[in-house]
C-alpha cells in the first residue's frame, strides 16, 4: 500500500506487518533487558569478585529471598536449595542463623557466581569484621 506524502513529504510505502514485527521485536529486547538488569544481586561487585579470585575465597553475608512471615521451615529449605546450587564449588558454612533468612559463608569467585545466578538469593555483602567502638 503506497502511501502519498503531502507538499514537501516523500511516498513511502506502510508495511503493517513490518510496523507489528518492530514493535514486538522492542518489546522483547526491553523485556530481556529488565531481567538482565534484575538479575544482578546487590552486594556482588566486581571488586568482590576480583577479591575472591586473589585470595581463593571471600567470607561473606548472603540474604535470601523471604517474604515477611515466612516460617522457620520455609527459610530452611530456601537455604538448602541455595546450598545444592552451590555443589561444586568451593565454599564453607562460617554461620548459619537458624530461622532468619541470612547465612555467613566463605565463598569462592565460582561460589559467588553461583550465588548471584541463584532466584534464591536477594542479596550478597562482604562480611567484614569491624572493631567495636570505643
Amino acid at each position: 500500500m503506497t502511501v502519498k506524502g503531502g507538499p514537501g513529504k516523500t511516498d513511502r510505502v506502510a508495511r503493517p506487518g513490518l510496523r507489528r514485527l518492530v514493535g514486538a521485536a522492542a518489546l522483547v529486547l526491553s523485556v530481556a533487558g529488565c531481567a538482565g538488569a534484575a538479575s544482578a544481586v546487590p552486594g556482588l561487585t566486581p571488586e568482590l569478585l576480583a577479591k575472591a579470585r586473589e585470595r581463593g575465597t571471600v567470607r561473606v553475608l548472603v540474604q535470601f529471598r523471604a517474604p515477611e512471615g515466612t516460617g522457620e521451615t520455609e527459610i530452611e529449605a530456601v537455604k538448602r536449595a541455595v546450598l545444592a546450587e552451590l555443589v561444586g564449588t568451593r565454599h564453607r558454612v562460617v554461620r548459619e542463623l537458624r530461622g532468619l533468612p541470612v547465612m555467613a559463608l566463605e565463598a569462592s569467585e565460582d561460589a559467588l557466581r553461583a550465588l548471584s545466578a541463584s532466584p534464591h538469593i536477594l542479596r550478597i555483602e562482604e562480611d567484614r569484621l569491624q572493631r567495636p567502638l570505643r
